[in-house]
């Protein structure tokens, strides 16, 4: 396939860590590729928006259950464009059992675009229409 965004970063993210998996151009025609692993209080989100500034990442990736994508998604959404996947859709993909391994499978996704728009959100969508219809505030 043919690569559409040329730097980008796949996030898998947990309650305590997250595995983060950056896809880039190499040497020739390769496609270089670095795993780390950040811990999801501030301080080590800001590492990581450090790192992905200093790698030029276009798109951040992210995949995440619960709650847990909101600090890290509003952290890097000034640095980058960000989108949230649908968990749902990525597990049903065989094969991929641990951390590293689904972000490694979330920067090869993004970067063929391969992610439909049903699939990710781009802030203003998820969590909208929450709580109860009729009750003013």
């Amino acid at each position: 396939m043919d690569v559409v965004i040329e730097r980008c970063a796949g996030i898998d993210i947990g309650k305590k860590t997250m595995a983060v998996t950056i896809r880039a151009p190499g040497q020739g025609k390769r496609r270089r590729q670095e795993t780390r692993t950040f811990g999801t209080m501030t301080g080590e989100v800001l590492a990581l928006r450090d790192w992905l500034l200093a790698e030029g990442v276009q798109v951040a990736a992210m995949e995440a259950t619960s709650d847990y994508w909101k600090p890290v998604f509003y952290l890097l959404e000034d640095v980058s464009e960000c989108w949230l996947l649908n968990a749902h859709h990525l597990k049903a993909v065989p094969g991929r059992k641990t951390d590293v391994k689904d972000s490694e499978w979330i920067a090869r996704a993004c970067q063929v675009f391969c992610v439909s728009g049903q699939d990710r959100w781009v802030r203003g969508r998820r969590g909208a229409g929450r709580g109860r219809p009729g009750r003013g505030r």
